[in-house]
């Protein structure tokens, strides 16, 4: 089933210039606006439904052989999937039924009047498929069901131009996640072959951190460690950025999720620092490196995330069975200059209820770190390892 579309820019600007965007957002929510279909075992039902409506009774006949012989293929399996040219090569990915209900143009036709259906120029489109896709990815996205667990989200642009969409929140049994969405316009190409503005989320444009349970703290703990280590002027992590972080996270009032072992709290600040004082290990130019990560994040797998820094100086995380194989496979990767999003992501993510730990746990597992108590803790742990190395 398909989470969830990326319209580009240029279409998203269409929509808007033509006045349709405001369209779309009233139509999808009025009560016979279709919505939840759960898993599309036939798609004729949805061109029955468009017949009903009248929609075939004058179409334009130069394009109405083309639309029946491209919906025939994709109906009996012949579609060739979706094309999308991206800087490292052809991404190439299989079709869903939910990709028919915009090619059909079954969205759009809840949105637009019988006479407008068949007229893309009318609205600044020259292509039906471009115009009734950008009108069903639009809506579709305003009616997605995951839009409740969208927690923090920031977007930024790359120096190469590419855009992405990140997010730090939690999966429906309140697991840590963040997400980070590629949102750049490649040139793309629908199943049927046509250029289109729009495409679906892809496997290939999605980067996920699956953590388990609450792991929270210990990610606040791998950023502030990450800066600290790194130099990174991260505002959200001085004196002044912490106070008011903490502030305006008091705000939002705090949420406990409907989880198993919700509410977790952090009584024993002490053990997300055990091992702050030694290095993230660095990966050379081949993501090689013999070194331990000593940071980790577990997962519900056989392996767990090892903590890097990249050639870039960005924080990746590395899923790893066999730690002690020197090539990194970087699942996921936070460059500096978004740290501050990451920290600020997380304490809106507990305050929401979207994973297990509750906000005041993060915000002693914050004050920890910068306390008296702190570097009491790392000059005793000190002492002692300096005590068992002379009697060893």
């Amino acid at each position: 089933m398909r989470e969830s579309y990326i319209v580009y820019p240029e279409a998203k600007q269409a929509l808007q210039k033509c006045g349709l965007e405001e369209r779309i957002k009233k139509a999808t929510k009025k009560k016979n606006f279709p919505q939840s279909f759960g898993y599309i075992y036939d798609v004729s039902d949805f061109i029955q439904e468009l017949r009903d409506k009248k929609l075939f009774n004058k179409p334009p006949k130069e394009f109405f052989g083309e639309y029946k012989s491209k919906l025939e293929a994709f109906h009996k399996g012949k579609q060739r999937g979706w094309t999308v040219e991206k800087p490292g090569g052809k991404v190439e990915e299989g079709a869903e039924n939910e990709d028919f209900l915009m090619m059909c143009g079954y969205l759009a036709a809840h949105v637009l009047k019988p006479s407008e259906f068949w007229k893309p120029e009318k609205f600044g489109f020259s292509s039906h498929w471009d115009f009734w896709g950008t009108i069903g990815a639009t809506a579709w996205n305003l009616t997605s069901l995951t839009n409740w667990r969208e927690g923090y989200i920031w977007e930024s642009v790359r120096p190469d131009g590419t855009k992405f969409k990140s997010q730090v929140t939690g999966d429906g049994n309140g697991d840590f996640r963040m997400f980070r969405t590629d949102l750049t316009p490649y040139p793309t190409k629908d199943p049927c072959g046509n250029e289109v503005r729009y495409r679906p989320m892809l496997r290939a444009d999605k980067d996920v951190l699956a953590g388990y349970h609450s792991y929270e703290p210990v990610m606040l703990a791998i950023a502030i460690k990450y800066a600290e280590q790194q130099k990174i002027s991260a505002q959200v992590l001085s004196e002044k950025g912490r106070a008011k972080l903490i502030k305006e996270v008091s705000t939002l009032g705090s949420r406990i999720g409907n989880f198993a072992d919700a509410g977790h709290s952090t009584s024993n600040v002490q053990m997300y620092f055990i091992c702050h004082d030694v290095p993230i290990p660095k990966l050379d130019e081949k993501n090689c490196t013999t070194e331990w990560s000593t940071d980790r994040i577990g997962t519900t797998s056989k392996g767990t995330y090892g903590t890097y820094i990249l050639q870039d100086g960005s924080l990746g995380f590395a899923y790893e069975e066999d730690p002690r194989n020197p090539k990194k496979e970087i699942r996921f990767s936070i460059p500096p200059d978004e740290l501050d999003h990451v920290v600020k992501g997380l304490f809106v993510q507990c305050a929401e209820g979207l994973g297990r730990t509750i906000v005041g746990g993060l915000v002693q597992t914050l004050k920890y770190r910068f306390s008296k108590e702190y570097e009491e803790d790392l000059e005793r742990v000190k002492a002692d390892a300096e005590r068992i190395r002379k009697k060893d």
